[in-house]
């Protein structure tokens, strides 16, 4: 009931679909000011955050033998672009590309060479300063054996995304 300056309002909104309303009614309890109100600016910042097709990826080799590459996809869980960056916590895993803008499909390759037969783990952790939340991992998991040495069967079988269908043939890694 009093007269009142410009006051700047921030609210958080939920995820999902929502109705802002703005409305203004008349206080005739006062009589002097400009008697009005304005919206001003509206701005929407959406929350960004890192989005991973995959959270693990499983490879097997034969000592002397390459290893076939493996892919995982960033994006972005709203319509802005994500600055990110992918890292590594071991020598013989890399990403290609190591970082990037917007959706991207990143390809993991592994280098045994000179790694020990057995099992191996390592962490590809996808970073974005612009992202809201904390950064993403995808487990890495290597076996490796050597010629001759009997174990069971490995590989990943990887499945389609986004609810899609395959038609024909599926790809496998390793053994099946």
């Amino acid at each position: 009931n009093t007269y009142s300056n410009w006051a700047q309002q921030t609210y958080t909104i939920a995820h999902g679909s929502q109705t802002l309303k703005w409305s203004y009614e008349k206080d005739y309890s006062v009589v002097y000011g400009s008697d009005c109100g304005w919206l001003d600016k509206v701005e929407y910042t959406p929350e960004t955050e890192i989005v991973l097709n995959r959270d693990q990826l499983t490879f097997g080799v034969i000592a002397g033998s390459a290893v076939r590459d493996q892919t995982f996809s960033v994006s972005s869980s709203s319509s802005a672009a994500l600055n990110w960056t992918a890292s590594t916590d071991r020598s013989w895993l890399t990403c290609t590309p190591a970082s990037g803008t917007g959706d991207t499909v990143v390809t993991v390759s592994i280098d045994a060479t000179g790694l020990a037969g057995g099992t191996h783990t390592g962490t590809i952790t996808v970073s974005a300063a612009n992202a809201t939340g904390g950064p993403e991992t995808v487990s890495v998991t290597l076996e490796k054996y050597y010629s001759g040495q009997s174990s069971i069967p490995f590989g990943n079988y990887e499945t389609p995304t986004n609810n899609s269908t395959i038609m024909s043939s599926v790809p496998f890694t390793g053994w099946v």
